[in-house]
């Protein structure tokens, strides 16, 4: 349930096998037996994370500070 519904948390779970099967289930128990077996797949969003892309790119960046001034204060 949680691999299809990652969102779902330890309530959530907790109140779906209530209404299914007709088991009272504490939440905590389900916290423990997620912590214990559920181990999520790794995000492999298809390219490199920020952090990584501007490390690599770090001598090809320029920064460009651009400012504003009342025109008041040029007479």
């Amino acid at each position: 349930m949680k691999q299809r519904n990652p969102r779902y948390g330890c309530p959530m779970i907790a109140g779906q096998i209530s209404k299914v099967f007709g088991i009272n289930i504490d939440k905590d128990i389900v916290r423990r037996v997620l912590a214990k077996y559920y181990h999520p797949a790794p995000d492999t969003g298809g390219g490199p994370s920020w952090l990584t892309f501007i490390g690599h790119m770090k001598d090809s960046l320029w920064s460009v500070g651009l400012f504003e001034m009342d025109s008041s204060l040029m007479q």
